[in-house]
C-alpha cells in the first residue's frame, strides 16, 4: 500500500512537471522525505499528505483513487474492505485510522458548511 501511495505522489508531481525539491517546497515537506515517500520506504503521515495533495492541487483520497486503493463510491462492499484489513502491516493499518479519522472529519465539516 505504501508503494502504491509513493508511486501515485511521483506521477502526480511527474505530470505537473515538479522535481522533488518544488513539492518539498511548495508542501513544506524536505526533498530527503518526499523521496522516501515516493519510494515507499517510509509512510506518510495524514498531516504530510495533506500538504502533498494541497502542492499538487488534488485531494487525499484523489491520492488513494490514483494508487487504486479506493474505488468509485458503490464499488465495494464493506466486508469486502474489512476482510482486506488482516492483510495490511502495522503501519498500514496505522495510516489506514489516520485516513479514515481524516475522512471522516472531512465530510463532517462540508455537511455542516
Amino acid at each position: 500500500m505504501i508503494e502504491k501511495i509513493g508511486q501515485a505522489i511521483r506521477d502526480l508531481r511527474l505530470e505537473r512537471d515538479f522535481t522533488q525539491t518544488d513539492l518539498g517546497k511548495k508542501s513544506n515537506v524536505t526533498q530527503q522525505q518526499i523521496s522516501y515517500i515516493e519510494r515507499g520506504l517510509k509512510t506518510a503521515g495524514i498531516d504530510v499528505l495533506w500538504r502533498i495533495s494541497k502542492a499538487l492541487d488534488v485531494t487525499i483520497d484523489m491520492i488513494f483513487t490514483r494508487a487504486g486503493l479506493l474505488e468509485k463510491p458503490g464499488n465495494y462492499s464493506y466486508p469486502e474492505i474489512f476482510d482486506s484489513l488482516q492483510y495490511l502491516s502495522p503501519d498500514d493499518r496505522v495510516f489506514l485510522k489516520e485516513f479514515a479519522a481524516y475522512m471522516k472529519e472531512k465530510r463532517l465539516k462540508y455537511k455542516t458548511e
